[in-house]
């Protein structure tokens, strides 16, 4: 499943990796997000292509959900379309379900075409909201064929009754940011483990280096100000839900209202149109405030 908004060049890039790989997927589904029903990538002979257009937007939890559910797979491998697989990275990722405690698997992600790894597991903090990449920025992979992930950006793999089970990603709730977090975080109350395979291997193509106010900048110069919103809203969101006792009082009492004033100095600070900026700042402030006000009315 891969869904796709406004990145033909990319999108054309991760299938022909695709169509070069050891194992090539049964079905390959790309959801166009853009209203505009803009995706029409060049068919490859080997590749059981179809394209659905969503236009969902920024909903990429539904075009998620919209993929999986558009196909008859055992087991779905989600990747954005601004990457690309080496050749044995599907076929890693299927062979680790044979073992039925693991809910949820991700590739190593590199950054671009370097020896550097992106991306090699997740963890998060229930005390302060922070997210930790182990293994960011090194590029030695440890000796074990896996190892555990709380959840993975960009790339990973679900068996389809574990999405069945949980009724696929919380659109509602998580649209768009920590819809991964989400599904992870089901995905261990079911007693599933999530982990990362060595040998399966993506190339991410996006800008990787940028700081966080650069991102929220950049985000709303390219989608306007929601993305920077629902970051805030959503992290309130996630922890609230999955977090109980001193762990949640820690993260919403303390270290939320902590991140929004550092996220929005960041956002102020950032490269671009200073009107840009401030609406940044702004969106991570309403955002803030629509999670907390969510708290107060009882929203779960």
């Amino acid at each position: 499943m891969i869904p796709t908004y406004r990145r033909p060049e990319g999108l054309q890039a991760l299938l022909v990796s695709l169509n070069e790989g050891t194992r090539v997927p049964d079905e390959v589904i790309v959801i166009d997000n853009d209203p505009q029903g803009s995706a029409s990538p060049e068919p490859l002979p080997a590749l059981p292509l179809r394209v659905v257009h969503a236009g969902l937007g920024l909903n990429l939890a539904g075009a998620r959900n919209l993929g999986w559910r558009s196909t008859s797979s055992s087991v779905c491998v989600f990747i954005d379309d601004d990457n690309a697989v080496e050749a044995e990275a599907i076929d890693q990722l299927a062979r680790v379900f044979e073992d039925r405690d693991i809910g949820l698997a991700g590739p190593v992600i590199f950054t671009g075409d370097e020896a550097v790894i992106w991306c090699a597991g997740i963890r998060r903090s229930p005390w302060t909201t922070r997210t930790i990449w182990p293994l960011h920025g090194e590029s030695h992979l440890p000796d074990a064929l896996t190892w555990p992930t709380e959840d993975m950006p960009d790339a990973f793999a679900v068996p389809r009754t574990v999405l069945e089970a949980l009724d696929g990603l919380d659109e509602e709730r998580f649209p768009f940011h920590y819809d991964e977090a989400d599904l992870g975080a089901r995905i261990r109350a079911l007693g599933l483990r999530g982990v990362v395979v060595r040998d399966a291997r993506v190339r991410h193509y996006s800008r990787v280096n940028l700081t966080i106010g650069d991102t929220m900048v950049r985000a709303t110069i390219l989608n306007g100000p929601d993305r920077a919103r629902w970051f805030a809203r959503n992290r309130i969101r996630f922890h609230a839900l999955h977090y109980r006792g001193l762990e949640r009082l820690c993260a919403l009492g303390v270290f939320v209202p902590l991140w929004t004033l550092v996220t929005g100095v960041a956002c102020l600070r950032a490269a671009g149109p200073w009107r840009i900026r401030v609406v940044a700042a702004r969106a991570i402030v309403a955002g803030t405030v629509d999670g907390y006000r969510e708290l107060l009315v009882g929203r779960r």
